[in-house]
């Protein structure tokens, strides 16, 4: 394509080639520019001002084509930008505001590699140098060759032990996750040689299976992995989008709320095919196995289609799983055909068999990620939603993407501690607590009164942070920036001084994976004919605060996690647990990393929520300290018993002796296994 005339788009307030609705789409979408589609020679002769206008007119993107640069104007006026003609260039650009910036091949739009010249887009932005000659980067012959050899963008498990943390010569790697079949999937592949990613993989995929009523194809989630070769982590960001593409602005369904008994506390869910949003679980997970995976991808299909096919029997902790959400998952006849039995909903030790998820397995395996969002699969999901008042459209199926992002990192008992960031909440919010203990101290032994009104605390400084400007801030980047400011970590700690599954993996060459996916509460539709259970994010009352046009993703508090020390994951942890998974995750990392004590032990502790004022304190906290707290002021809610309601975390850790340890959350009837061991 010829060099075209100089087009600048200085501000993201103007109209037109300006980018018009630009600024409120990448706060509310976290996203500026995508591939249109086709190469750089389908595109010749387009003029570029009217495909960039057409794009922001038609899905408040913005397209960059090889002859267009991107590059940060105005520096002090964050975010804004320049969009000009360049020739020669080659291949597409994919940005988001604020993070990672990946150029996409114009052969296969599908994998991505990173130009040497890349940097990432921050507050101030910075120029991305695509000039002639870049649009295929030297990596990429490399690259192409280990695509060659089957292990294409995988993370390397072969090379020297200097190179990489030593752990005992017999271990091969460590998982955890929210059931014992879903850890012994991905320990299988440890042991066969694959890596973390590997194993998060095959572990999900069971975990579809074993633990249907919290995730599945119909869902979304996040994975962070932490590359021992090149020290660094990225997060994958395939949480839900808005629907609703195609259809008159304003459209919505009507959804059903049903409550949800936790024995000591009632949660008010919505569900129906109106609550879907537009799952993005099967792309993240392709996408990750194309720049990680070792194993080819049919093969990490086989043990989930095996267990759909012959079934297994519900554990006692997955029977009160089905128990409490049964008015979800027997909501229709097609849910009625999976969870129950003569009328009755299942119990423990009844057989689960899922042919027909067994057919959708052996279609993605054969397909990949394409297969879901394009052809009779999409039609199905999205057609049936549609018949049920959903706003689930064909178009959104295909438009979804997946996007990488640069993880939050925050320092805490000399570990570097990397998490879900922006526009999901909850990374920030566990990073701006452990910043705070980190300044305030932990207040006394795990267990004791000290310690609990310590976290009390900190929790409702998070509280307090998730103010008016919480949620615009999530979309429009500095928020991390302010909450983990010196000053205002200061301040805070001068006054403390007055529905998902999670799986968590690493292997023998030191690599990571964190995952975690979800399909909340569940909304009730099953698509007839593919044994998928549809999301009902869109009823997530937390997730929700804002309107959003459609496109538009969805924030989360689900914060997979890694803490670094000397370069080596020290703790890999998640939790599921819906508005509680957060101090989950923070009470474990402070369990572990401040306390020291091991996965078991810090996962097994009982836990505190701090929600609308009251203290909740699950049963086995001390009851001097319970008393303690009482006298200090707090209002004590006190359970009985440990409970699923406070998180299902699961984690790997590693011992000061170089031993990986790893436990999933007895409250869910969670397994860790170290491979080798």
């Amino acid at each position: 394509m010829p060099a075209g005339p100089r087009q600048e788009c200085h501000g993201l307030d103007r109209t037109g080639v300006e980018v018009a609705g630009l600024d409120l789409d990448a706060r509310e979408r976290g996203i500026e520019l995508v591939e249109l589609g086709g190469s750089r020679d389908a595109l010749a002769g387009m003029d570029a001002e009217q495909s960039v206008r057409h794009r922001v007119q038609e899905r408040g993107l913005v397209l960059v084509v090889s002859s267009l640069e991107v590059r940060g104007s105005e520096p002090n006026r964050p975010g804004a930008l320049e969009v000009r003609s360049l020739a020669g260039a080659g291949g597409l650009v994919l940005a988001q505001r604020h993070r990672d910036v990946t150029p996409i091949d114009p052969d296969d739009p599908t994998r991505d590699f990173r130009a040497p010249s890349l940097g990432h887009v921050e507050r101030d932005a910075v120029t991305l140098d695509l000039r002639a000659g870049t649009g295929r980067p030297a990596r990429r012959q490399e690259r192409e060759e280990r695509h060659a050899r089957g292990d294409s963008h995988a993370l390397d498990t072969s090379r020297a032990d200097t190179e990489v943390p030593k752990y005992p010569p017999t271990m091969r790697g460590a998982i955890a996750a929210g059931h014992r079949l879903t850890a012994e999937a991905g320990a299988r592949l440890l042991e066969e040689g694959g890596n973390a990613v590997d194993a998060c993989l095959a572990a999900a995929f069971v975990s579809w299976v074993a633990e249907s009523p919290l995730t599945g194809p119909g869902g979304g989630g996040f994975l962070l992995v932490h590359d021992a070769h090149d020290g660094r982590s990225r997060l994958l960001d395939f949480f839900v989008t808005v629907p609703g593409e195609g259809l008159r602005r304003g459209t919505v369904g009507q959804m059903e709320t049903v409550d949800v008994d936790f024995d000591d506390t009632i949660q008010a869910f919505r569900i129906g095919a109106a609550s879907v949003a537009v799952p993005g679980t099967v792309a993240g997970l392709d996408l990750a196995h194309r720049k990680f995976g070792s194993v080819p991808w049919p093969k990490l299909f086989e043990p989930a289609i095996e267990l759909a096919r012959s079934g297994f029997e519900l554990t006692r902790e997955q029977a009160y799983l089905h128990a409490i959400l049964d008015i979800i998952l027997r909501h229709t006849e097609e849910g009625r055909v999976i969870y129950g039995r003569d009328g009755e909903r299942l119990a423990a030790g009844d057989r689960v068999e899922m042919a027909d998820l067994a057919e959708t397995l052996e279609t993605l395996a054969a397909g990949r990620g394409a297969a879901f969002y394009q052809g009779p699969l999409a039609r199905a999901v999205s057609d049936h939603v549609r018949a049920h008042g959903g706003t689930l459209t064909r178009e959104d199926m295909a438009a979804y993407r997946p996007i990488w992002r640069r993880p939050i990192q925050v320092e805490f008992a000399k570990h570097h501690v990397v998490s879900n960031p922006p526009p999901s909440s909850g990374g920030v919010l566990i990073a701006y607590g452990l910043r705070l203990l980190d300044s305030a101290g932990l207040g006394g032994p795990p267990g004791s009164a000290e310690a609990i009104a310590r976290l009390v605390e900190v929790m409702g400084e998070q509280e307090t942070a998730r103010g008016p400007r919480f949620q615009r801030e999530l979309f429009r980047g500095g928020l991390a920036q302010r909450l983990c400011d010196e000053q205002q970590v200061s301040a805070a700690a001068g006054r403390l001084l007055t529905g998902t599954t999670h799986i968590s993996a690493v292997d023998a060459r030191g690599n990571a994976a964190s995952l975690t996916a979800t399909t909340g509460s569940g909304s009730g539709c099953v698509v007839p004919g593919t044994g998928v259970h549809l999301n009902n994010m869109l009823g997530e009352f937390d997730l929700t605060r804002t309107t959003r046009r459609p496109g538009g993703r969805l924030t989360s508090g689900m914060a997979p996690s890694v803490a670094l020390q000397d370069g080596r994951p020290r703790l890999v942890v998640g939790s599921a647990g819906s508005l509680r998974l957060r101090g989950a995750i923070l009470q474990t990392i402070v369990n572990v990393i401040g306390h020291g004590l091991t996965v078991e032990e810090a996962i097994d502790a009982p836990r505190v929520h701090v929600e609308d004022g009251h203290v909740h304190l699950e049963g086995g906290t001390d009851a001097a300290a319970a008393d303690d707290l009482e006298r200090r002021g707090y209002d004590v809610v006190p359970w009985r018993r440990r409970n699923l309601y406070f998180g299902g975390a699961a984690a790997v850790g590693l011992l000061p002796d170089g031993t990986l340890h790893a436990a999933g959350d007895p409250r869910r009837g969670g397994h860790g296994i170290v491979v080798g061991a």
